[in-house]
Formats: structure tokens, C-alpha cells, sequence
């Protein structure tokens, strides 16, 4: 299948294979750390270590799930309609849990740009700069002890913030950053 024709990616799909393997990392930073080494020029040939921490179980289905969503997470990167989506918990899941991905999603980005090369994440231009410095705040978020409606919202705002920073990030990245091997 080829990164075009790449289906969507399931969060608790993902999210149990970790857990089966005895991986602490979470979907979301998992899918975070992979996003960030996918927005420099060049992905480590070590990706899948650094994105899982932990080297999977023999017989494992994660090698093929975390190429799978390589895969689909590179063409939402490089599709001219920029149709990119954070792998977080479905709208279903509690407010809570879905504030916690968000975290955990920002802090795998930030590792990934560094694990890729991107030694001065402050240093990026414009928007993405500007992104990166709020990126490190929702990294610390913590979840609403009683959410509201009012908390959804701004849920839903830092979500679609986060999708279009990272078209920030991406661009720039590929137009500046100079990534090593």
C-alpha cells in the first residue's frame, strides 16, 4: 500500500498494541515523536526506536502498525490539501484523557524534531517559532478537574491549532533547518 492510499490510523488500536508489548510511551506521543522527525528533511534510519523507546517484542505487530502509520502520517505531511490529523483519543473519550494525549502529543513532537536533528527548536521563524514556544505551554497542560463546555471548546481550538502549526513547522523545517544524520 502506498503512502497515498494509506488508511486512517486507529488510537486505540495503536494504543493496545504499546500496551501489549509493555511500552510506557502513549499513542499520542508515539504519533508526536514520528511527526516531529517527519517534518525535517531527512528521518533518522534509527525511527522506529526513537518513536517506540524500546526495541518491540519478537513476534510483535508494532513494527508494521508504526510503519503503517509512518505511512499514513507522511502523506497527510505532503498532500497539497495539508489534511493532516494529530493521532489522539476519539472525541468519545473523556475530556481528560484526550487533554493528556494532547500533552504527551506536544512533548513527542518536540523530542522528535530534536531526535531528528533540529537542535535549536526556538531558533524556527515566524509562525512556526511562534508555535513552537505555545507547543512547549499545551505540553504541560493538565485536564480540567470538572470539564465544561467552555473546556470542549478550547479542546477542540488548541486541536486545530496544533494541526495548523504544524504545517508551520513543516514548511519551515524544510526550508531552513538543516537536520544531521
Amino acid at each position: 500500500m502506498s503512502a497515498s492510499e494509506s488508511s486512517p490510523v486507529d488510537y486505540r488500536q495503536t494504543a493496545e498494541a504499546l500496551v501489549a508489548d509493555d511500552l510506557a510511551t502513549s499513542a499520542a506521543e508515539v504519533h508526536g515523536a514520528l511527526t516531529g522527525m517527519l517534518c525535517t528533511p531527512q528521518l533518522p534510519s534509527d525511527w522506529q526506536r526513537i518513536v517506540l523507546g524500546e526495541i518491540p517484542l519478537p513476534g510483535s505487530a508494532l513494527p508494521t502498525l508504526i510503519e503503517h502509520l509512518r505511512e499514513w502520517t507522511e502523506a497527510q505531511l505532503r498532500s497539497e490539501e495539508f489534511s493532516f490529523e494529530p493521532l489522539l483519543p476519539p472525541e468519545e473519550a473523556p475530556l481528560s484523557e484526550r487533554v493528556e494525549a494532547l500533552a504527551g502529543w506536544c512533548r513527542g513532537f518536540l523530542d522528535g524534531l530534536l531526535a531528528a536533528g533540529v537542535r535549536d527548536v526556538g531558533a524556527l521563524r515566524g509562525e512556526a517559532g511562534e508555535f513552537m514556544h505555545d507547543l512547549q505551554s499545551i505540553g504541560e497542560a493538565e485536564p480540567p478537574q470538572a470539564p465544561t463546555e467552555e473546556d470542549e471548546r478550547a479542546y477542540a481550538e488548541l486541536v486545530e491549532y496544533l494541526r495548523a502549526g504544524v504545517g508551520h513547522v513543516y514548511e519551515e523545517c524544510r526550508r531552513t533547518v538543516k537536520a544531521s544524520p
